[in-house]
């Protein structure tokens, strides 16, 4: 994963610890959004639930990205000259936490209404059986013998 030096390139996109901080900076800001969609978001409706799986999605790109920028520059997280990746990852975590709480929270929601749902399409059935026939019947009432 070699880069050429070019005048538009800056410096962070040259750096491989640069790189790697500012993919942690993306992370941050992606869970940050999570927590948004999920205090927020109703995942009963198919767009809430779009913006979701992108999100999840866009997330796990980043963590790819990071886990192949350490492949490839031997990068560690913990920088002892440099305390801000730490820092960052530690108020990752944290908010990850969140995150999964959250979701869990907003799973056993859809759980229950999925469970109300059901009970009241039972209710229906008992109250509104299928539709009276108009028409005749015809019985065979011929048996066969041999």
């Amino acid at each position: 994963m070699q880069q050429q030096w070019s005048a538009e390139t800056s410096i962070h996109e040259w750096d491989p610890q640069e790189k790697q901080f500012s993919l942690f900076q993306e992370y941050h800001e992606a869970t940050k959004e999570l927590i948004f969609l999920c205090e927020g978001g109703d995942f009963a409706l198919q767009g809430h639930m779009n913006q979701l799986t992108d999100l999840i999605s866009r997330r796990q790109q980043l963590m790819e990205n990071i886990e192949q920028l350490k492949k490839d520059f031997s990068l560690s997280t913990g920088d002892s000259e440099n305390k801000k990746p730490g820092i960052l990852l530690t108020e990752i975590s944290a908010l990850d936490k969140k995150a999964q709480q959250l979701l869990e929270d907003k799973i056993k929601i859809l759980k229950g209404k999925l469970r109300m749902n059901r009970r009241d399409m039972k209710v229906n059935k008992a109250y509104h059986p299928t539709g009276k026939q108009y028409e005749g019947f015809f019985i065979d009432c011929k048996t066969s013998k041999k």
